[in-house]
């Protein structure tokens, strides 16, 4: 299971929860979510691995963030299953107070490991879980150039799209199959879950 991780949040922060909800908000257990999608395939699956990938924030701008981070990996990474990627957000500085925060080589990160993995054949299938479709070229790599069976996971909320080959929808040709996540399993999943 290949997880986007920040696009997986915002998306699910635009497609069921409230504006104005705090920073930490709609966070989502990679192990939780990653067994649910496994559990509804179609074959009998066993989760092999998870990897997490996501910007990490700098405690000197986002001391909140940086904290929220930092308590969430450790809580992941105790699974021996899951593995977290990060690298460190980048800010661009708008004036002396404001800034704006970007995550830099995580989609590309995400692809290349996906694309190593599936090569090297050691799964019975890969999932994708995002809306980013800068991960599209690496999705259909796998897909059309591999023997690795290839699935997508995303919301089926406003905002969030799955990463079909769009172009190839009308031609018939092969997509990968989707795994439809609803607001009942962000909410039964506790993916908006908040350590008190």
């Amino acid at each position: 299971m290949f997880i986007d991780y920040e696009n997986v949040r915002r998306t699910a922060l635009g497609a069921f929860c409230d504006r104005g909800m705090p920073s930490h908000a709609g966070m989502v257990d990679p192990i939780a979510l990653a067994e649910l999608i496994c559990a509804r395939r179609k074959r009998p699956s066993a989760l092999g691995r998870v990897y997490v990938y996501r910007g990490k924030p700098s405690p000197i701008h986002q001391r909140t963030a940086s904290s929220f981070f930092d308590r969430y990996a450790a809580a992941w990474a105790r699974d021996p299953r899951c593995q977290v990627r990060s690298r460190d957000i980048k800010y661009r500085w708008l004036s002396d107070t404001e800034f704006v925060a970007q995550e830099k080589g995580i989609d590309v990160w995400l692809a290349t490991e996906l694309i190593a993995h599936s090569l090297a054949n050691e799964a019975q299938a890969v999932v994708v879980v995002s809306s980013d479709t800068d991960l599209l070229p690496a999705v259909e790599y796998v897909l059309r150039d591999t023997p690795m069976h290839i699935e997508v996971a995303a919301w089926a909320g406003p905002g969030s799209f799955p990463l079909f080959l769009r172009d190839d929808l009308n031609q018939g040709q092969k997509r990968p199959y989707c795994h439809f996540l609803k607001k009942d399993d962000f909410t039964d999943l506790g993916c908006d879950g908040i350590f008190e």
